[in-house]
């Protein structure tokens, strides 16, 4: 099994190992081992669905292929989302440099209306 699959098993904390599962999903786990991961994924089902997918796909090189697609899709749609926040972040920038500007403008127009006003 293709080691980038082993973060794709689970990304958090727990009481089986990511090389267990794999060794699970092979085959090749001990009989008592075995039995530690049927009780566990028993219990979790996220990890139970992840490794009846992983256990699907046969190929190692269509495994390649479809991580580094989920790779592309996931950099494609951050690069996305950071694109579009970059672009909202300018724009209110803008605004608050324009209101600023503006309230500047007014507290000095202000001024020499008091000026003149008092001066008279």
């Amino acid at each position: 099994m293709d080691n980038n699959l082993k973060h794709i098993i689970t990304n958090k904390p727990s009481l089986i190992s990511d090389a267990l599962l794999l060794k699970y999903s092979e085959g090749t786990a001990a009989p008592n081992e075995q039995y530690q991961v049927e009780q566990y994924l028993n219990e979790e089902a996220m990890e139970c669905d992840a490794l009846e997918g992983i256990e699907l796909i046969n190929n190692s090189n269509e495994t390649k292929a479809i991580t580094e697609n989920l790779k592309a899709q996931l950099s494609k749609l951050a690069n996305k989302k950071a694109t579009l926040k970059n672009k909202r972040k300018y724009k209110e920038n803008w605004l608050v440099y324009v209101v600023a500007i503006s309230l500047f403008l007014l507290v000095i127009v202000g001024f020499y209306i008091v000026k003149i006003k008092m001066g008279q």
